[in-house]
């Protein structure tokens, strides 16, 4: 019904679509016609469809300006009152330290923890706090900084450069609430860190990542259509005669709207409003606007959200938008492409749901990226590490879901570009039908993937010829991986949950999979979390792998935990030695109890003088237990021979010989290490 509708109206997305183009591959919107026809034939269908009711709106939300406010320095921790303490000579540095788990070597990913081995780099409660961890004995706090028009989310360590990223709470004049925007901080000074450049990009954020100087952010955003033009198709439509409704059939009617709203539109969108639609980046008092011949539209295309892709090269300061009109989802990158991946469905002939995944690269070889090509293959994505790049393939792993909810299998597709088309050059179909993808993770010309519904199968994939994927071996045991980590080149180190014969999970459990022989992948090691009847164990690290910490020279591995026993709770992280040969020594467990009641006291003392009658909440030791949970750990990181435990109440380390606390550092504000607001 809809595509006759479309036709009936005489859109212009509807003819291009008719004209035989591919469905998918993308051409760029040149002169701005083809943005102009879009814009139009969106208020004309939702007008004339919705004939006698409001149309939608198109506006953004209200507009604020904001003027850039400098960043004030930071309070060195300690330094004289009026004195700019110079910097402390530097100390020997760590023999190695840990950084940002992500999946490709090269791409770094943005996260709520950074380090440079001496100091770290943390989000927490709408700070951004730097602490000097190194040597360990003189771990303090260097500096804090608040933000005042800035939800942070995640940063970048770039050098001496901090990149925050977070929402605008205050945008600027033009921006809707909620959109990007980056800080970029000098903190060459660690103790006196300044803020260098501020970067606002229309659109919610979808991901990001940095390769070498360039740093690239994928945006959710749309066409911001001027509220005037809906308004002028409104009354356009509410002045035209209806007395022909009684001899005309209804598609014939709002053909004769469409057709009447059409040519009175086209003249009233001039060049300056469609340049004013497009997604922009601001930065001082300078705008750069995505502009036509940068955005790309897939034939048919009758919606107006888009992604955009900005970059910034943080060298130099350039910048530059490049979009498409097509839905965000999951994104992966190389360091020489970039991949957003956004579900389809479609209705086939029995009126029934098909699923599948449309795929679009941007080369970022040049630094600036650049549309490719597009492609689709059928199911759904896991999440990022359901696709990964080989000698400028794709692979992607998904499962296929049916109308009713079950899983119609799992497959294994290999893309590669010609022209402007992702093409499928090798599949593998029909894996472990009725279950689904719980991990996949791909190695150079190896892929490894585990599905799930009562047993654990693993799979062992042979990736040598992209043109014919196969499965090498299968590996059946109970529960299911989360995510894979590489442990030398025939290891693999997984988290996941445990499962009796019957599927019931029982909790979380670490294994050592040995795939020397990939047609014969057998387990070596296994960990569990041991929990009563009703009990139940997780890690965050099961969905976020930038919880996940392993140091390959010490054999460290240390992990986020939440447990319970009946009453029995803990909340904290675990920390292991896992070696090839004799699999997983338990170094003991780490909580932040001290740093939470510490927290907790100083919010006891915020509300008594603050006297906003949570007092009685916060200043009751009969409420700790529950006041606790809301300071868990969620980061860790090994520098030379300890293990850092960083949370939302601190940070504390430990030595990794014996566990014993050398050091810990509370984020609560006190008086010698006093916040400054912006």
């Amino acid at each position: 019904m809809r595509s006759k509708l479309f036709g009936a109206l005489g859109l212009v997305a509807a003819a291009t679509a008719s004209a035989g183009a591919d469905p998918l591959t993308m051409t760029a919107s040149g002169q701005c016609e083809q943005v102009r026809d879009l814009v139009i034939d969106t208020i004309v269908h939702q007008v004339v469809v919705g004939y006698g009711y409001q149309p939608y709106y198109y506006g953004g939300a209200q507009r604020v300006p904001v003027a850039d406010a400098p960043m004030p320095a930071a309070t060195a921790a300690p330094a004289a009152a009026g004195a700019s303490a110079p910097p402390p000579p530097a100390s020997p540095a760590p023999s190695h330290y840990t950084t940002t788990n992500t999946q490709e070597r090269g791409v770094d990913e943005a996260d709520i923890v950074k380090t440079d081995g001496k100091y770290v780099y943390t989000l927490r409660n709408n700070e951004l706090l730097i602490a000097k961890t190194w040597p360990v004995e003189k771990t303090d706090i260097t500096a804090r900084l608040s933000f005042k028009t800035l939800a942070p989310q995640q940063l970048y360590l770039h050098g001496n450069q901090l990149i925050v990223q977070g929402y605008a709470t205050q945008p600027r004049a033009n921006m809707s609430y909620g959109s990007m925007r980056l800080l970029v901080i000098d903190a060459a000074d660690r103790a006196h860190p300044h803020l260098s450049t501020i970067y606002d990009i229309d659109g919610g954020n979808l991901s990001s990542r940095i390769v070498g100087d360039d740093m690239y952010i994928v945006q959710s955003a749309g066409l911001q259509v001027p509220p005037k033009l809906a308004q002028r198709a409104q009354k356009l439509v509410a002045g035209i005669p209806r007395s022909d409704q009684t001899s005309l059939r209804p598609w014939e009617i709002q053909s004769r709207l469409a057709a009447t709203l059409r040519r009175a539109l086209v003249k009233d969108l001039s060049a300056q409003d469609i340049a004013a639609m497009m997604p922009a980046i601001y930065t001082g008092n300078g705008k750069t606007t995505m502009t036509c011949d940068q955005l790309y539209m897939p034939p048919g295309t009758a919606q107006l959200g888009l992604t955009a892709v900005a970059h910034i090269s943080l060298a130099s300061g350039a910048h530059e938008l490049v979009g498409a009109m097509i839905a965000g989802g999951q994104v992966y990158a190389s360091t020489d492409a970039l991949y957003i991946a956004a579900p389809s469905y479609s209705w086939n002939q029995s009126g029934y749901a098909s699923y599948s995944t449309q795929i679009h690269e941007f080369s970022l070889r040049a630094g600036k990226p650049a549309y490719v090509a597009s492609g689709s293959v059928e199911g759904g994505l896991l999440n990022q590490f359901s696709m990964s790049e080989h000698k400028g393939d794709l692979r992607v792993a998904t499962t296929d879901w049916a109308w009713n909810g079950q899983q119609g299998g799992n497959h294994v597709f290999v893309l590669r570009p010609h022209g402007n088309r992702l093409d499928v050059i090798g599949a593998l179909h029909g894996l472990a039908k009725g279950e689904r993808i719980y991990a996949g993770r791909f190695f150079d010309d190896k892929g490894y993937l585990v599905t799930f519904r009562q047993t654990d199968p693993l799979f062992t994939l042979d990736l040598r010829d992209p043109t014919k994927p196969r499965v090498a071996g299968e590996l059946k045991i109970n529960g299911f991986s989360n995510y894979i980590h590489p442990m030398g080149h025939d290891l693999l180190l997984t988290i996941g949950q445990d499962a009796n014969a019957q599927g019931r999970v029982t909790g979380m459990h670490l294994q050592v999979f040995d795939v020397s022989d990939p047609a014969n992948p057998s387990r070596r090691f296994h960990e569990t979390m041991a929990i009563k009847e009703n009990g139940w164990s997780y890690s965050a690290a099961q969905t976020d792998h930038h919880a996940f910490t392993y140091d390959p020279v010490t054999g460290t591995l240390a992990l986020p935990l939440y447990q319970q026993n009946g009453s029995e709770v803990f909340q904290g992280l675990v920390a292991y030695h896992v070696d090839g040969k004799r699999g997983f020594k338990s170094l003991g467990r780490i909580d932040h109890r001290e740093l939470a009641d510490r927290m907790i006291a100083h919010q006891c003392e915020m509300a008594k003088r603050q006297k906003n009658g949570s007092e009685p909440w916060l200043c009751s030791p009969q409420n700790f237990p529950n006041l606790r949970q809301q300071y868990p750990i969620d980061r860790s990181i090994v520098v030379d021979r300890y293990v850092m435990s960083l949370g939302t109440a601190g940070l504390m380390i430990h030595d990794l010989g014996n566990l014993r606390a050398v050091a810990a550092l509370s984020w609560a504000k006190v008086d010698d290490h006093a916040a400054i607001a912006q």
